[in-house]
């Protein structure tokens, strides 16, 4: 085997034909469930002060530009 044929055989490995998932279906859900409910956190924290701090500044700048 050559060493083109080894990575064409890594590739198939890495990139499945359409016709098979790479993952079954609770997998996928299980996966999507986790994802969403870690989005949600993320998207529920609060915006960190030093951020709150710098868009301020960024206001106060364009409120005194011509």
């Amino acid at each position: 085997m050559s060493g083109d044929d080894n990575g064409e055989l890594e590739k198939r490995k890495l990139n499945p034909a359409a016709d098979e998932p790479a993952l079954d279906a609770s997998t996928q859900l299980q996966l999507g469930r986790i994802l969403s409910q870690y989005s949600q956190d993320l998207i529920n924290q609060p915006v960190p002060d030093i951020f709150l701090a710098l868009l301020a500044k960024l206001e106060a700048r364009e409120r005194e530009a011509p």
